[in-house]
């Protein structure tokens, strides 16, 4: 790795960059950039609260890709996510800024309609990131090819907070020598599936996402 102050040297290395792959030109397949949104609320009645689940509450993610989701805070505020997904590469700050401000104001409404004490509740928060996105909603995790001792980890699909702790395990054990316990799993491969992200391709893609976030709300 060539630094601001030096050069760093390994013999192995884990290139846990996500959505950033595209970007380092790895041969991972495509890992699709997408920029997704959430807000947070002020403080709940404790009525809305406990019928959302309380303390005890469980976070709540739909089955449908990139639904919306929603979990409970403790100081009893609401984060709402999802829904919405934007293919951010090739778009302008403003025709990106305007697309920020549909998706937060579709998710706001979704919000709004959970439970009839959040039909006025307010919205302190709001702020968008960037997940890996692969074309058969499966993860990449294994050595990239050409490089047996380079690893990639990513294309989590907005699961990445639950499914890393399990890749870091995995990728641990491999780097060590470790037996694999079991068979691996479907995602434990070195690349995913090309999507058409150049040339007239990526309207389709785009268009595919856009279609993705109109099927969630609709279903939640």
């Amino acid at each position: 790795m060539v630094l601001p102050h030096g050069r760093l040297y390994a013999g192995q290395a884990v290139l846990a960059v996500n959505s950033a792959a595209r970007a380092l030109e790895l041969p991972v397949g495509t890992i699709l950039p997408l920029e997704v949104y959430a807000v947070a609320t002020e403080p709940l009645s404790p009525g809305a609260y406990e019928a959302l689940g309380g303390r005890a509450g469980h976070a709540v993610v739909d089955a449908v890709p990139i639904a919306p989701y929603f979990r409970l805070l403790p100081d009893r505020g609401l984060i709402a996510g999802g829904g919405t997904a934007v293919v951010p590469a090739g778009l302008s700050a403003p025709r990106l800024q305007a697309l920020r401000e549909r998706a937060w104001a579709r998710l706001e409404g979704w919000l709004h309609a959970l439970h009839p004490d959040l039909a006025r509740v307010r919205i302190t928060h709001r702020w968008s990131g960037r997940i890996g996105m692969t074309g058969d909603d499966l993860p990449v995790v294994g050595p990239v090819h050409g490089f047996p001792d380079v690893w990639f980890i990513g294309g989590c699909c907005g699961h990445g907070l639950a499914l890393s702790v399990a890749h870091g395990a995995h990728v641990a054990a491999a780097l060590l020598g470790e037996p694999e316990p079991g068979d691996p799993l479907p995602w434990h491969r070195s690349r995913a599936p090309r999507l058409p992200v150049d040339g007239p391709g990526r309207f389709l893609v785009r268009g595919y996402v856009d279609t993705l976030g109109r099927v969630a709300r609709h279903a939640c």
